[in-house]
């Protein structure tokens, strides 16, 4: 790749690869609630709540930065 090697590619590149990784965490939770007859025992509830938290706490922090418009990480 030609360019400064400041330009971040390694940087979004990796949260591409998050986002992609949530959201089949995400789907993959789904299915398996679903499977067990819509009942959440208690490891499926820990992992949707974790999953809630992380997509809550996600959605702070780009209101933070849509909305106060300063850099804060």
């Amino acid at each position: 790749e030609e360019g400064m090697p400041g330009d971040g590619n390694f940087f979004w590149g990796a949260q591409v690869a998050l986002f992609i990784l949530f959201v089949f965490s995400v789907r993959f939770s789904v299915q398996q609630v679903l499977a067990q007859d819509r009942r959440l025992t208690w490891r499926s509830a820990l992992c949707v709540g974790t999953l809630g938290l992380h997509f809550a706490a996600g959605i702070v922090w780009y209101l933070s930065q849509a909305l106060l418009q300063q850099l804060y990480w």
